[in-house]
């Protein structure tokens, strides 16, 4: 439909434009999922075309009802291709009245590089140096795993949503499953070499609660696991201390105990041993 450019789009107008085709675009890439059109009813007549992009699906909602989704391609509406909304409505074409639906366009694609962290430490029993409580940052991806469970359990009342607004569901399921993976850990060395089994076993509790809300995360990381910095304090002293334990074991001269028990004497200035007192001529 071509419009003279000194001719603004009426409301009217605007119906005929969108009457023969539905899709949606995202440039900014952030929506998960959107209410085309944002307000009202989208009008669907036998032979308009629905376009869904390779990462999306489209769902048709008919007096708040799912009653059909569409996957990745270019539909052309007919009462065989819509067999739930055409029973539900009592659907026959030919009609000059178009029939009204809601149409939901929800992104199937992965949402890259979203920031976890832990506000409380989880106190965690190590076997070699006792409880100590840890803290947890990383990352993951997530995507919409199943668009109907999401629609059902998170758009609600909603025209659109964007990915910024699920940070706070998906938080709040990490930091449950958070101290439970953690007890992966058995001794104070699996702070660093258990972190990828930790991050596994994190994504595969946190799935197991996102399941129901149509999520799903993939590539979860765990970058750090960290003990309070008084508690690292601790844990140096105690790794000097048992050096030192280690060192005083030694049995011959040259051992290391030896040139431990060196590093507390002082020379004097002339180079002699200040335990010697001074030479006499």
């Amino acid at each position: 439909m071509n419009l003279p450019h000194d001719k603004k789009m009426t409301e009217s107008d605007q119906g005929m434009f969108t009457r023969g085709i539905y899709d949606f675009d995202d440039p900014s890439g952030s929506l998960m999922a959107v209410r085309i059109p944002p307000a009202g009813a989208a009008d669907l007549y036998d032979g308009t075309r629905i376009l869904v992009k390779p990462t999306q699906t489209a769902l048709f909602i008919y007096n708040g009802q799912i009653t059909d989704a569409l996957g990745p391609g270019n539909h052309l509406v007919h009462t065989e291709n819509f067999p739930v909304l055409t029973r539900l409505a009592n659907w026959r074409f030919g009609m000059e009245s178009p029939l009204k639906c809601e149409i939901w366009f929800l992104s199937s694609a992965d949402f890259l590089g979203r920031r976890w962290g832990t506000g409380q430490p989880s106190l965690v029993s190590l076997s070699d140096i006792g409880s100590i409580p840890i803290r947890g940052y990383g990352n993951y991806n997530v995507k919409i795993d199943d668009a109907k469970k999401f629609y059902l359990k998170v758009i609600g009342s909603r025209t659109a949503i964007d990915i910024s607004e699920l940070d706070d569901l998906i938080q709040g399921q990490i930091l449950q499953s958070f101290p439970e993976a953690l007890k992966l850990l058995k001794v104070a060395k699996d702070l660093n070499s258990m972190q990828d089994k930790i991050s596994e076993k994190l994504e595969d509790l946190v799935n197991t609660k996102l399941d129901q809300f149509g999520l799903e995360l993939e590539d979860t990381q765990v970058l750090s696991l960290t003990p309070p910095s008084e508690i690292l304090q601790a844990l140096d002293e105690k790794v000097a201390m048992n050096l030192i334990g280690d060192l005083q074991n030694g049995q011959s001269n040259g051992s290391p105990q030896r040139r431990l028990a060196g590093l507390g004497s002082h020379p004097s200035h002339d180079g002699n041993d200040a335990r010697q007192g001074p030479r006499r001529s």
